[in-house]
Parts: C-alpha cells; structure tokens; sequence
C-alpha cells in the first residue's frame, strides 16, 4: 500500500462512526494510503468537532496500539506491551485489506469510541493532490467535549428535542447556547467539513521520519497535549489536579486472536437486512409515512392510523401463532379496542426500529419518512450491527432470561456469553447442536441436583438466545423436541432443588421428562448477517477478531469455564438502554 516505487498511489475510503450514537453520526473520508495514523487522528478530530485536548489511542485487529507513544508512556492502558508510534506508521499499514477495522477512542474519561472500517482502496490519479477529503456522512458535530460520552451526548440532544426542555440541569447552559445558535443535530454539511480538512496535510510515512520533538502543533493545526496535560485531568470529570485515569484498557496480552472469518459480499449482507421480518416492517412503514402521517404527544400513531398500519401493511405476520393477532377475528376485535398504539407489539417494535434508525422522522406532530430504496445499503448494514450489539449488550447485562436477578442472572449472563463465543468459533455452516454440548457434559460424569438444575438453566438459555438472535436473522435456529416449557420447568426445579421460588408453579419433573437422551435438542448456527454482526460487536468490544485469509497462531474462544476468555460483555463506551425490540420479544 505504500508508495514506495512499486506500488501505485492510492487513497484509502474509511468509514468512521461514532458507537454509541443513535440515529449514527459518522464520517466517510478519503486518506492518502501512505500517510500516518497521526495524520488520521488530526482528521478525525477535525471531521467530528473534536477539539483535541485529551489523550487518544488506536487498536488495531490483532489488539496493536498506536498512539502519541511519548505521551502515552507512563500511562497503563492494560496492553502489557508497548505502543507504536502512530506518526510512524502508515494507514496503508495497518488497514490492508477492505473490511479491515480499527477501534479509535478519544479522551480516556468521557470514552468517545470511534469504529473505523477501510470500505475501498481507490486509485490516485497520476499527479493528482495528496488531501484528506470528506466524501459522505450523517449528524452534525458532537456539540461539546467533557459532558460524559455519548450518554451525556444523548441527554443533551433530548433535552433539544423537548420544547421548553428544563434549563437546570448540568447541561442547561450548554442547552441554551446550543437553541440560541440554531444548533440541528441532523444537519450535515459535507463541503464545510472537507474545507475544515484542507487544513490537514497529510505527511508520507518512510518508516524513519518522526516528527521534531518540539512540534506541539500538530498538523493540521490541532492541538498536542503538553506534559501539563498528561499529568492533569483535562476530562472534566475527575477534576484538576488528580492524576489522569486512563479510562479505556487496551486488551489483556492474554486476549486470544480469534480465527480469521470470511464475511459475504455487503450487498448480500444488505439484502439479507431487508429479508430480516423486522426490518422489513420498519422499512414499510417508512414508506408509509412517505407523505406524513399525524403521531400524538407520545410521538406514535394516532390510533385510527395505527389500525390502519397493520391491516394495510399486515403488520400482524410478525405476531407469533398464540398472538390473537394471528387470528383475522380476533385481530379485528384488538384493533376495534385500540387506545393507544404502544399496546400493539406488532406496531410498535419496528416503528421505534424506524424512528431510531432514521427511517422516520418526527417534527411538528407528523411522522414522515421515505421510500425503502431511499435507505442506502452500508447505512442499513451498520445499523443492524449497531441493532445487534444493543441486544448482546443488554444480555450481558441482565442475562438471557426475564426476571432471574442476582446470581441466577448472572449465570444466565456466562451461558451466553459462552454460546455467542461457540457461535463465532464454529466453522461457516455448522451447528451448535444442543445435543453435543449435552453429551460432552456427560462425558465428564458430573451429575447430582444442582448439575440437572444447571442443565435445565442451559436449556432454557439456549432456546431464549437462539430464538431472540432468529428475530433479527443472525441465527437459524431450530428447536428439538422439549418441552415448550422450558423455563417453567426450570423455575419447578429450581424451587426443588434450592427451595426458592421465583416464580411458576407446578410439580417437580422427573429426569426423564426434561433430559431424555431420545429426544432432539435445539440447534443454532450463525447466518453470514450474524458472523458479520457479532464481529462488528467484538471488534467494538476491543477483541481481535480478524477478517483475513491469512491464519494467525489459533487460540481456543473459550476458556476453561466455557465463557469467553475476554467476555464481549465487558465492551465499553456502547450506549446504555438502546432499542430492545428482540430483548422485548425473547420468550419468557
């Protein structure tokens, strides 16, 4: 990738998004191949509105930190092992193939993670300017620094979008300046972005150079952190004068480099989005809302229009067989009592998949929104992934199953965490079979109550996972033939086994009535939609997860315990409380 005599000039298309943001704020920009991860930092800086006054750090696949590396010396960001100089290094270097990604984090207290993902390699013209362009992107700059990262970003974007919101806040000010300046957070403006950058220029990597030791400048004109800063807070949070705590850990020099996966071609990856019954509703109704439709203060539809939207759309396929949407009926008896349009699951999940992913827009009472061809394909794409990761994330948080708190629920927690990692590990096209699992557990002869307790845990944590990944079709799943009870005999043994009772009721099975060996257990297997997701997910979460033909030393997924040796619930900077729609729908 680097000019070097042999190699012709290129430039590198880079899409960087900012997780955590919905509806997505992200960049497209063009960068010279062989200029420097230094040159992309001024860029994202510049791009985004960042001001440059903290600390930032680079991670590639394979878990490889670039940054400031003077700067960066004597603070522990949990690597184990140096990091590389990013004025040092070419991007070419580093994002070698399209589908490459690097992880971006700027400010250590306020953890503002950008995911960065080389999407082409262009061909420069011979004699052709070396800049740094912007070529596409969505959202306004991020208003401010210092307000707490995307979940303060959140609060004060809806403090914006409230009429009269409060002023008294910790972000009243901020809130105030921001109405009085006409500030619009969905404005974008591409030209004004790429003249901001004309003020980057970008340097050429020979792998010798650096730059002079007193050049605190930058390029581009961006600010370099002094000594002063290093050695003081800057983030807001912590105050003045308390040592920087360096808030982002790189990986662990025991994270495993998972194996090298081969992901399909975007535009079936997009077409696939669309197949996904969900989505496909969402992108519907967008189309629905082509000319404007009336919402009410709760910013759904009226409940006339709302009847309207699922007999016209068939809104109520997405209804389960004992919904008594299922049943025209009973459907039409449901929908004749209709109050509110939040009381219809089949509505009301992919009208807040549309508003939340732009697809619908809400001002002045009315929803509008646009044709389905009107989304393009990598925004889709990124917002599936992003849809994804919200529910892995959720998961990680409150496990797998509705109500199971404290221990219980975090176990429920581990057993997913494992199966998203048996998921991920298996090879393309083949099963994660229930059965196999089971047997591998007798295998190492452990029996006695609370292993049947466990098993029936497991169980009940397959099927939930399988069938709320199925929603978004990154999973085929196929269930065996157990009991559609699982859960329900799960909380009788519990009570049995343990004397508590959270809730249920029943007499105790015996063994043979939940585990008998002629029974067929569930399955699941990742789609190519899946595969892609789940890597986008742990590359957010810091985990190498390469995309390459090459074939890295191969380190087992799971650890000894079965989870994940870095488990993806660890992930920082997602956003909190993001849309639920599969966790809702999970069965309880």
């Amino acid at each position: 990738m680097r000019l070097d005599g042999k190699t012709a000039p290129s430039d590198l298309q880079l899409k960087i998004v900012l997780h955590g943001t919905r509806p997505p704020l992200w960049r497209r920009l063009l960068l010279p191949s062989d200029t420097s991860l230094g040159t992309l930092h001024d860029a994202i800086q510049v791009a985004f509105g960042w001001h440059g006054g903290h600390l930032h750090l680079f991670t590639d696949e394979f878990g490889r930190g670039y940054g400031d590396a003077a700067r960066l010396t004597d603070i522990d960001l949990g690597f184990g092992r140096g990091v590389g100089d990013e004025d040092t290094t070419a991007l070419g270097d580093v994002l070698a193939e399209e589908g490459a990604r690097l992880r971006y984090v700027y400010d250590f207290g306020d953890d503002w993670e950008h995911g960065i993902t080389l999407e082409k390699t262009l061909p420069r013209p011979v004699g052709a300017e070396r800049t740094v362009r912007c070529v596409g992107g969505r959202r306004a700059d991020a208003p401010a620094e210092d307000i707490g990262g995307v979940s303060g970003l959140a609060e004060v974007l809806g403090f914006l979008d409230t009429p009269d919101g409060a002023f008294d806040g910790p972000y009243g000010e901020l809130v105030a300046e921001l109405r009085a300046a006409g500030y619009d957070p969905a404005a974008f403006d591409r030209d004004a972005i790429t003249a901001r950058l004309a003020e980057v220029t970008p340097d050429t990597v020979s792998g010798k150079a650096k730059p002079p030791a007193g050049d605190r400048s930058g390029r581009g004109g961006v600010r370099r952190l002094t000594a002063e800063d290093v050695a003081l807070c800057t983030c807001g949070q912590c105050g003045v004068g308390d040592p920087v705590d360096a808030g982002v850990d790189g990986p662990a020099e025991d994270v495993p480099v998972l194996r090298p996966v081969t992901l399909a071609p975007q535009e079936d990856l997009v077409a696939a989005v669309r197949g996904v019954p969900l989505f496909d509703a969402a992108l519907r109704l967008a189309a629905w809302c082509h000319e404007g439709r009336q919402v009410t203060a709760g910013r759904v539809l009226r409940p006339a229009l709302a009847r309207e939207a699922v007999e016209e759309l068939q809104l109520w396929k997405l209804a389960g067989h004992d919904s008594p949407y299922a049943d025209a009926v009973a459907r039409s008896r449901a929908l004749k009592s209709l109050r509110s349009a939040k009381d219809v699951a089949v509505l009301d999940d992919p009208w807040w998949l549309a508003v939340d992913g732009e697809m619908i827009t809400i001002r002045g009472g009315r929803a509008s929104g646009g044709a389905a061809t009107d989304f393009t394909g990598e925004d889709l794409l990124e917002f599936w992934a992003a849809t994804m990761g919200d529910l892995l994330e959720e998961i990680g948080e409150t496990g797998v199953l509705d109500g199971w708190h404290g221990e219980l629920g975090e176990l429920t927690a581990e057993i997913a965490d494992g199966l998203v990692g048996l998921l991920y590990d298996a090879p393309d096209d083949a099963w994660v079979d229930g059965d196999d699992l089971r047997a591998k557990a007798r295998e190492r002869g452990e029996n006695g109550p609370e292993f049947d307790l466990f098993r029936a845990l497991f169980a009940a944590s397959f099927r939930a996972l399988g069938e709320g990944l199925a929603l978004l079709g990154a999973v085929e799943y196929e269930s065996g033939d157990g009991d559609d009870s699982a859960e329900e005999t799960l909380r009788t043994l519990l009570n049995a086994v343990v004397g508590q009772k959270p809730g249920g009721s029943g007499t105790l099975p015996s063994a043979s009535d939940w585990s008998r060996d002629d029974r067929r257990g569930d399955r699941m297997r990742l789609t190519p939609l899946g595969r892609y997701g789940l890597r986008a997910y742990l590359m957010e979460c810091g985990v190498p997860a390469p995309c390459s033909v090459s074939t890295p030393k191969r380190t087992p997924a799971l650890c000894s315990k079965g989870s994940w040796a870095t488990p993806p619930r660890s992930c920082a900077g997602r956003s909190k409380g993001g849309w639920n729609t599969a966790r809702r729908q999970m069965p309880r």
